[in-house]
């Protein structure tokens, strides 16, 4: 099974223990049936997409949760939003997170590709073990954990039409996963290698360089 699809998996049942424990903490107002999505009205939405693609300039990302680092303008009419993320990081997740809120809800944009996953991983169904505000809690807490990145946390707590999709080959994932695993086993070792090198590289410069190359 794909990395994501057997981590979803184990989301689900993490994410039932957690709702439970929290459904046992929370008073009997906390008792909500679970809202619809609602997707975006065109009149809320405050540029379309196609202008965007025009203009990657005017693409809407809140200062205080990301930063546009470059933009491209293409000729095939199709823009991609490239997220540069610290994986596992709670702040940088959920800076993400509310960065995407922000552009889904100004733009009407509503798919997310994801690594890990050749298929589409939305958490729809996983939603709707309890409501929204129950969500909020548990949600939190396993993006403070690891356990799922902010994209997931989005799909969670929020009522956007959020869809996120695998945008894995995975036969080439599974090969790149292989070839990391085989770098972490050695990295120790590469690493004194390396350490060694840099040593006798700068012995070198300093008996074979003059001072202005130094």
């Amino acid at each position: 099974m794909f990395d994501r699809l057997q981590r979803n998996k184990k989301i689900f049942h993490l994410l039932c223990s957690s709702v439970l424990s929290i459904f046992l903490l929370q008073t009997l107002a906390w008792s909500a049936p679970a809202q619809a999505p609602s997707i975006p009205s065109a009149s809320l939405i405050q540029i379309p997409v196609s202008e965007i693609i025009r203009n990657p300039a005017k693409l809407p990302i809140p200062s205080e949760h990301a930063t546009l680092k470059e933009f491209h303008v293409g000729n095939n009419g199709k823009l991609i939003i490239h997220f540069q993320d610290a994986h596992s990081n709670y702040s940088g997740q959920l800076n993400m997170a509310k960065a995407l809120e922000t552009m889904m809800k100004q733009t009407g944009i509503d798919v997310v590709f994801v690594e890990g996953a050749d298929q589409e991983v939305t958490l729809r169904e996983t939603k709707k073990v309890t409501d929204q505000k129950t969500w909020g809690v548990a949600a939190n807490r396993l993006l403070l954990q690891g356990i799922i990145s902010g994209e997931e946390y989005l799909n969670l707590t929020s009522d956007l039409p959020v869809r996120l999709m695998g945008m894995e080959y995975q036969d080439l994932y599974d090969e790149n996963l292989i070839t990391y695993k085989d770098l972490i086993r050695h990295r120790e070792a590469a690493g004194k290698y390396m350490s060694q090198i840099k040593t006798k590289v700068r012995s070198l410069k300093e008996r074979l360089y003059t001072d202005d190359l130094l």
